[in-house]
């Protein structure tokens, strides 16, 4: 009896075994099929599959996908992940597909967070999400990269086939929330269903009335109508002026209404005096707008601090003169058709012809008189000015003589006249070279339209345009004469007397109405910045200087910095620090951190960079606390911790090994530059708090500015009577 019950338990678990091989086998086809189906809608040529280790199924799916044309990567999900290599792309289309229903660990997180800082969420990146249910999805997702263009899927299991999501956030620094919607549905039998056939562009254009800070440049006109900003933007009765920021400001609204985008509209008066950077794209750096409402040039110093989104404006700008062309007439210029000789020639033949015509006249009338000699002149020189006569020459001796001088006269007359108009026709126009360096050494006065931007402008010249005009000619201009509004410098223009740069688009319709079509042709242009497409930009980051000169004011020649994985600003700080001959070691902080390695030395003098404005995890935590223990807050580490705010730096610090030696310093962004704090505890065993010292500050034109110049050793000196036991040895009597 016992031994049919143990047979007939050992066949039900055969069969049951069966069935469960059977279901897997449905289930792993089911996946493969929905798989191979998705991707080719999307027209993918690569995929990278996140799953565990079912070596079958792995084989089966990439089987199918290769029978697709479809190249394909499987990742197991227990083992270390290298995300960059296997996510990234910069020129096809890339399949991702996670799953989560057979694995529940930190690896996901690491994978989404990750790509989120790889920007994998873009229109390259088609992913696709493998969930048991809707709410485990959620929980693991990480959309803080996610725009518009994301193309993100999840898929859940339901009977016979799966029910697919479509996910994106608009922006979610800005308050955007996850939107999703019902993709469609994939079925056995049906195959692919999806519902949402229109571009994702238009059915996501709705991003909720999310606010976003926009910032133009400041107007002199606006000062004078004192309009508000957004009613001067759209007044067009001066249409030419402020064509710059009125177009930017057309496209934002017209942009806001497409959209469905709250735009809070500000400007900034001021550019401080050598600053290269300029003040909207500092404030675009420092996360106080997040667009730009005027279009800006792209400088090499403004690129990895801020994205540049299309070109939008072309801009130039130039100095207008008039140039009058000289209208006397010189003696040489009427004696210039005939060479000297040639006139002296002429002269004498004139003489001889008076005199042959006087004696003809005299054997014409046998009557001897002063009026045939003056009639003889008057004859003469009348012919040679091509004039006629009443004089009667009845003597055939008279009028061969006469017609031989009109002959004379005659070519003589033509030729010159011919010659006198080739001479002053060929006369030079003064014309100048399109050149700084020639407009300065003229006399004329010079004067701008008022600009923001204008010192910028100067600064851009090549050297020697800089040495010569801008050193020695505009510097000399008196402040209040530098800056003219055109209805004041126009008619200076028309007279002669000024070169006024302004912009062509505010200058020529002015020029238009008041000139006369001679004084325009007579009108010339320099140009102090050659046509160029301005651009409209959107927020960047900006670090690079700040580290260099500060680590440059340390002396050390090894840095390692900690920040997040920003492949171009990483670049960009790498190459800075090398210019100046300092070593640097960049570490993604997603990463696991062999700290030892990192920020151990013994010998030379090592920085250190703690950005914590990019993640919020546990590994800076780990960096901290492993530095205490390797006790690297000594003279030779200099820690410099990048922080949004003074508490978020305070939660992270750890200063259970810090002491009077220790050199840590925290940043904190601020308009135009960064505070520097300065940390200490003397001793935190002991009872010691940690103060916090305002060290100095840093701006990007003036640089590096440290207030506290004592030895840190002196004006740390005070322990605040912490408390200290001390023995000494025994004194026997």
């Amino acid at each position: 009896m016992y031994s049919i019950l143990s047979m007939s338990f050992r066949i039900l678990q055969i069969k049951l075994l069966l069935i469960m091989c059977y279901l897997t086998k449905i289930q792993g086809e089911v996946d493969e099929d929905f798989i191979v189906d998705y991707f080719i809608s999307k027209n993918v040529s690569d995929v990278t599959t996140f799953n565990c280790d079912n070596y079958t199924r792995n084989i089966l799916l990439i089987k199918s996908l290769n029978e697709n044309r479809i190249r394909a990567v499987i990742v197991d999900l227990n083992k270390p992940l290298d995300v960059r290599e296997l996510v990234q792309t910069n020129y096809w289309r890339l399949g991702v597909v996670v799953d989560l229903r057979c694995i529940d660990n930190d690896q996901i997180t690491l994978l989404f967070s990750e790509a989120a800082n790889l920007q994998a969420y873009d229109e390259l990146h088609h992913w696709l999400v493998l969930s048991p249910n809707y709410q485990t999805a959620m929980d693991i997702i990480n959309d803080k990269n996610f725009g518009t263009s994301t193309d993100f899927a999840v898929a859940i299991p339901v009977i016979g086939g799966f029910k697919i999501f479509d996910l994106y956030n608009p922006w979610k620094e800005g308050g955007g929330k996850i939107n999703v919607t019902s993709m469609g549905i994939w079925d056995g039998k049906t195959g692919l269903n999806i519902n949402l056939i229109q571009s994702k562009l238009w059915r996501r254009s709705n991003f909720n009335g999310i606010p976003m800070k926009v910032s133009f440049l400041g107007s002199k006109y606006r000062k004078k109508t004192n309009m508000s900003l957004e009613v001067y933007l759209q007044d067009y009765n001066g249409l030419s002026k402020d064509g710059l920021s009125k177009f930017g400001f057309s496209i934002l609204n017209c942009l806001g209404d497409m959209l469905n985008i709250s735009f809070q509209f500000s400007e900034v008066q001021t550019w401080r005096k050598g600053d290269v950077i300029g003040p909207l794209s500092r404030s675009l750096s420092y996360n106080q707008i997040q667009l730009t409402g005027s279009p800006v040039m792209m400088t090499t110093e403004r690129i990895g601090k801020i994205k540049f989104v299309y070109p939008s404006w072309p801009f130039r700008t130039c100095f207008i003169f008039r140039n009058p062309q000289p209208r006397d007439i010189k003696i040489q210029e009427l004696l210039r058709p005939f060479a000297m000789e040639t006139w002296y020639l002429t002269l004498i033949l004139l003489l001889s012809s008076m005199t042959i015509l006087a004696f003809s006249f005299l054997y014409e009338t046998r009557k001897t008189s002063d009026a045939l000699c003056s009639n003889s002149f008057i004859v003469v020189i009348g012919t040679f000015c091509q004039q006629g006569t009443n004089i009667n020459m009845d003597k055939h001796a008279t009028r061969i003589v006469y017609i031989h001088l009109l002959f004379f006269c005659f070519i003589t007359y033509n030729y010159y006249s011919a010659s006198i108009v080739s001479a002053r026709l060929n006369e030079p126009i003064i014309k100048m070279n399109d050149s700084l360096n020639e407009l300065s050494k003229t006399n004329l006065q010079m004067a701008t339209e008022p600009m923001i931007y204008f010192d910028f402008l100067l600064k851009r010249l090549p050297p020697w345009e800089q040495q010569f005009f801008y050193k020695q000619r505009w510097l000399s201009v008196p402040e209040d004469k530098k800056f003219m509004y055109p209805e004041e410098a126009m008619p200076l223009v028309k007279k002669g007397e000024l070169a006024y740069h302004t912009h062509p688009d505010v200058g020529y319709p002015v020029i238009d109405r008041t000139f006369n079509f001679r004084e325009i042709c007579e009108l010339m242009e320099i140009k102090l910045l050659l046509t160029m497409c301005y651009v409209t930009k959107i927020q960047g980051d900006v670090d690079e200087e700040f580290i260099v000169d500060y680590f440059m004011s340390k002396n050390v020649s090894d840095v390692t910095s900690f920040n997040c994985d920003n492949t171009t600003n990483n670049i960009l700080l790498m190459k800075s620090l090398n210019e100046k001959r300092i070593r640097a070691v960049i570490v993604n902080l997603n990463k696991p951190l062999d700290v030892k390695e990192l920020v151990q030395t013994n010998y030379w003098r090592l920085g250190i960079v703690v950005d914590l404005r990019c993640i919020d995890n546990d590994q800076i935590t780990l960096l901290f606390s492993e530095a205490a223990n390797l006790q690297a807050y000594d003279e030779l580490h200099h820690w410099l911790v990048i922080s949004p705010n003074y508490e978020t730096a305070m939660d992270f610090v750890n200063d259970e090994s810090f002491g009077t030696s220790t050199d840590f310093v925290v940043a904190i962004p601020m308009i135009g530059g960064f505070n520097l704090f300065d940390l200490y505890n003397p001793w935190k065993e002991g009872g010691g708090k940690i103060n916090v010292t305002n060290m100095g500050l840093w701006d990007e034109i003036t640089g590096l500015n440290i207030n506290l110049i004592q030895s840190k050793l002196w004006r740390r000196a005070n322990f605040n009577g912490i408390p200290m036991k001390v023995s000494f040895f025994g004194v026997s009597s």
